[in-house]
């Protein structure tokens, strides 16, 4: 009868670490997805903006036009300090 309890009481411990291991590889599953999300929209941001240069400076005549004229300021692009 003490194998019984003993068999049930180790069976009841290795389900519950399997259900705190399946919910805790839930949530990390979850919070990859959330920063890869952010990652692609700031990824995406970027190409847009290479782009818009790219396009910007096909369209310049560099030996019509002086340098001054052909840097288009970009309000989404933030400058960070270096540390």
């Amino acid at each position: 009868m003490a194998n019984y309890y003993f068999i049930a009481g180790l069976l009841l411990i290795v389900l519950s670490i399997l259900l705190v291991f399946r919910h805790k590889n839930k949530k990390i599953k979850q919070a990859h997805s959330i920063k890869t999300a952010g990652l692609d929209m700031a990824l995406s941001l970027h190409k847009t903006q290479l782009q818009f240069r790219q396009k910007s400076l096909n369209r310049y005549d560099f030996l019509r036009y002086n340098l001054e004229e052909a840097l288009v300021v970009q309000p989404e692009i933030k400058m960070h300090q270096p540390y």
